[in-house]
């Protein structure tokens, strides 16, 4: 799944033979480069800031 997100072989490699939990793992700058922001709009998450000023901050 990570090379169908444009990471290399090696990279992806790396991150899926880890024994780091998920938790850990989730700072790791190879799985920021994979899952950005966009692609979590595009799957129906919302941007929590987004949000928060919309309710928040309305001049």
């Amino acid at each position: 799944m990570l090379r169908k997100y444009d990471i290399d072989h090696e990279d992806a490699k790396k991150l899926a033979n880890t024994r780091k939990g998920y938790w850990r793992i989730s700072r790791n700058a190879i799985i920021h480069r994979a899952i950005t922001k966009e692609r979590l709009t595009k799957w129906g998450l919302k941007d929590m800031s987004q949000l928060y000023e919309s309710r928040y901050l309305k001049g």
